[in-house]
């Protein structure tokens, strides 16, 4: 059977087994803590990092929406602008295309043509410009809408 001695020997073998490995185990407990300390020292540096994204995006954000405020008032003046001019331009052409006519005016364009035979119905029209394309009735029918008088007319 087991004898004293041996029952010794063999706990003192145990002993010394443990007091070897002691060592190792006691410097991975020290590696495994610096380990740890790193991975905080990581991690908080990752959490900064996304703070800062989050924070350059948020600022990327703001830019671009005060960009398209930007374009989009750009955009609304010169639409305005546009609207505004294409009015000016229909309202010049509309002044320019029918004269308005002074009671001074219509006596400078219109003089009554002097004849012996019927003054009363006989008018000549100086100063009206004239075109070959043009429909002459109608010019002259407008010109005496605007004085407001209905005279016959043949061309």
């Amino acid at each position: 059977g087991i004898t004293r001695d041996m029952l010794a020997k063999t706990l003192f073998d145990g002993l010394q087994t443990v007091y070897s490995h002691r060592d190792k185990f006691e410097s991975s407990r020290v590696a495994m803590e610096k380990l740890k300390s790193e991975l905080i020292v990581a991690q908080r540096s990752v959490v900064k990092l996304q703070q800062q994204l989050l924070d350059s995006q948020e600022k990327l954000l703001e830019t671009q929406a005060g960009q398209l405020e930007e374009m989009s008032s750009v955009v609304d003046t010169a639409v305005d602008r546009g609207i505004r001019s294409y009015s000016q331009v229909v309202s010049r052409t509309i002044k320019d295309s029918v004269p308005v006519l002074s009671e001074q005016t219509l006596k400078k364009v219109v003089q009554e043509a002097v004849t012996d035979e019927d003054r009363s119905r006989n008018v000549v029209v100086f100063g009206l410009s004239e075109e070959e394309s043009e429909d002459l009735d109608s010019k002259i029918s407008s010109l005496f809408e605007d004085v407001e008088e209905k005279p016959s007319f043949e061309a």
